[in-house]
């Protein structure tokens, strides 16, 4: 085992009290009667303790793994191995395979359960972990790999805004999502500081918000795509908004707190102008750029993630497809998303879902909408109607 450096950091030596941290107790993770060792990882190393107060570092969880003589609960934040998938699923098929389990929560947790006046180290992040653990305040489930199509959705959606990238588009998305969000001096200051530098848009940052709005359908699925926290996944979207904007608003004194409900208002404008049937899909930016280009062009833009894996529960009646629902509203005149998904024998909890829909819809132009929130009508368009009377 190697030597545990029990030499106190400047912190509190005690661990954070109950009060201290601000959280309340939390019973979804089981009880587990193996012995606890907490883990802070990072991309270079990992610190682990086993009592919540001597720290030793290891280079890696491979190190870790064999230092362990008997089954443990290891409890790390859910970022572990973020950096390399394959690497994730090998770290933890091997610790189950030795009895262990690996418990996971949100990084977020650690930040905020750090007392003022602890310095922000590995060491003291690991001991924060342990604490959290052994209180049991926060719910920590076993740790698992994101699911197979959501990772082939954000590889796709990554691949095509690298390909615009090198196609040099990143202006033409950007001056696309400046023609929805209408010239820079007349945004409010807190969106003005969010979306640039005082006198100008960032290029970057609204070039990659145009790609992130267009392919996802929630703020969740928008925010997890961007990585808006500190330990988001790394990606080509996450990095270029990160190195060539955030990180300047970072310098200038704002913070993730003062940022991320910014950017959320930027996604929800862009989306809500998508769903009027404005903007360039990002594909048909690659048509002509022949070097760029694959056997379809417009594939990736047609991407868009349905839903997460948010419950074990059957979706019930399967969603119409685009030309079903355009029939059923020629069909049915004026409804609303409500109406429509009891229509379409789908459950209620399904309507977000059918609204989605219903908005791909009106950006291809089959669909358009009437009234305003929450009384909202969607209808087929002449065009449409016509076409389904023709059909018919």
């Amino acid at each position: 085992m190697p030597a545990m450096d029990t030499t106190p950091e400047p912190f509190p030596p005690a661990p954070p009290t109950r009060a201290s941290v601000g959280f309340r107790p939390a019973h979804s993770r089981q009880h587990d009667p193996r012995p606890l060792v907490a883990v802070d990882w990072s991309a270079h190393s990992i610190h682990i303790t086993f009592d919540g107060d001597a720290v030793a570092p290891l280079p890696h969880m491979d190190a870790l793994l064999e230092l362990l003589d008997q089954p443990h609960q290891i409890v790390v934040e859910s970022t572990l191995e973020s950096f390399d998938p394959h690497r994730r699923r090998r770290i933890l098929d091997a610790a189950r395979t030795a009895g262990h389990e690996i418990y996971g929560y949100r990084p977020r947790h650690t930040a905020r359960a750090r007392p003022d006046g602890w310095a922000k180290t590995d060491a003291n992040d690991a001991r924060i972990i342990h604490a959290l653990a052994t209180e049991q305040r926060l719910p920590m489930f076993p740790l698992g790999d994101p699911a197979p199509e959501w990772v082939t959705f954000r590889d796709a959606v990554c691949d095509q805004y690298l390909r615009l990238r090198l196609a040099g588009r990143k202006e033409d998305l950007a001056a696309a999502a400046a023609d929805i969000l209408g010239p820079y001096p007349t945004l409010e200051p807190e969106m003005g500081a969010a979306l640039g530098n005082g006198r100008t848009y960032s290029t970057s940052a609204l070039a990659v918000l145009y790609v992130a709005a267009w392919h996802t359908r929630s703020r969740e699925q928008f925010e997890r795509l961007l990585g808006l926290h500190a330990s988001g996944y790394p990606t080509v979207l996450r990095s270029d908004l990160h190195t060539h904007h955030v990180r300047h608003r970072f310098n200038s004194g704002r913070t993730w707190q003062q940022l991320r409900p910014q950017l959320r208002r930027a996604r929800r404008c862009l989306a809500d102008a998508f769903a009027d049937g404005c903007g360039i899909d990002p594909g048909r930016l690659l048509g002509g750029t022949p070097d760029m280009v694959t056997a379809d062009p417009g594939a990736a833009a047609t991407l868009t993630w349905d839903r997460l894996e948010e419950d074990g529960e059957g979706t019930g009646a399967a969603l119409p497809d685009d030309d079903q629902l355009a029939a059923l509203l020629a069909a049915r005149g004026p409804a609303t998303t409500a109406a429509l998904a009891a229509a379409a024998g789908l459950a209620a909890r399904r309507a977000p879902a059918l609204q989605l829909q219903l908005q791909q819809l009106a950006r291809a132009g089959r669909a358009a909408r009437t009234g305003s929130r929450p009384h909202q009508q969607w209808y087929a368009t002449p065009a449409e109607t016509e076409a389904s009377s023709t059909a018919a």
